[in-house]
C-alpha cells in the first residue's frame, strides 16, 4: 500500500514543483501582511486538498460517463507539451509582453522572470559547448 503511495506521489510531487512554487508564492504575496498570505496559502492547499480528494472518488465515475481513458491523457498531455515547445522554440506571442500587462498587476513581474530565465539557460550551455 505505501509502495504504491510512493510511485503515484513522487511524480506528482514532481510535477507540480512544491518548492519551487514557495518561492513564486512569497513573490507574489510579498507585500501583503501576515496574516493574508497565511490565508491565501490556506485556500490554496484547500482548494488542492478538495479537487484530489474528489477525484479520488469521482475521478474514474468521471472519466467512465465520458469515456475518457488513460490514453487519451497522454495524447493530450504530448499535444499542450509539443504546443508549448513550438510556442517557445518560434517565439509566438506578444511582441511586446511588458506593454500588453495591466501595470500593477501580477503579470510583469511573472513574464520579467520568465523572460530572465529563458535567456540566461541557452548562454550557459553555449559556454559549455565551447
Amino acid at each position: 500500500m505505501i509502495h504504491k503511495f510512493f510511485v503515484a506521489f513522487i511524480p506528482i510531487f514532481v510535477a507540480i514543483d512544491a518548492i519551487g512554487l514557495v518561492a513564486v508564492f512569497m513573490g507574489l504575496a510579498g507585500s501583503a501582511s501576515r496574516e493574508e498570505r497565511r490565508r491565501q496559502g490556506f485556500i490554496g492547499i484547500f482548494t488542492a486538498l478538495c479537487v484530489g480528494v474528489g477525484f479520488m472518488f469521482l475521478g474514474k465515475i468521471i472519466f467512465v460517463a465520458l469515456g475518457i481513458t488513460v490514453a487519451d491523457f497522454q495524447v493530450a498531455g504530448g499535444l499542450i507539451l509539443l504546443g508549448l515547445a513550438g510556442r517557445e522554440l518560434l517565439n509566438v506571442g506578444p511582441v511586446d509582453r511588458e506593454a500588453t500587462a495591466q501595470r500593477g498587476s501580477i503579470q510583469p513581474r511573472l513574464r520579467a522572470a520568465g523572460q530572465g530565465l529563458r535567456h540566461r539557460v541557452p548562454l550557459r550551455r553555449l559556454r559549455l559547448l565551447r
